[in-house]
């Protein structure tokens, strides 16, 4: 059995019950149109109108959600300035993955 309003699934023929434990919060956002969106983008560049406008497209999402490949020492050199080159290990995964000893 599944119950929606407890986030709640029963299978009594073992006697299990798993009850979610997730908080939902409730996001202060909104699906919108592109001639309303058109207007939110004019009226959130006025300076004092507090309202923010975000946009993604499913390009930016699916590049985001690609895994990434693993940098090779040679490669976390190249885009590290001259005075991290002895911090390279920690731009590896291998080592960048370990916690400090606390």
């Amino acid at each position: 059995m599944i119950n929606t309003e407890q986030k709640l699934v029963q299978i009594k023929r073992y006697g299990v019950s798993v009850q979610s434990s997730e908080v939902t919060v409730p996001l202060d956002c909104y699906p919108v149109s592109a001639v309303a969106f058109q207007y939110h983008v004019r009226k959130s560049q006025k300076k004092e109108s507090g309202l923010q406008v975000f946009a993604a497209s499913m390009k930016d999402i699916q590049k985001a959600l690609k895994v990434k490949p693993k940098l090779t020492s040679k490669e976390v050199l190249a885009t590290l300035p001259s005075y991290f080159y002895s911090f390279v290990k920690l731009g590896l995964p291998k080592e960048g993955n370990k916690l400090l000893p606390h």
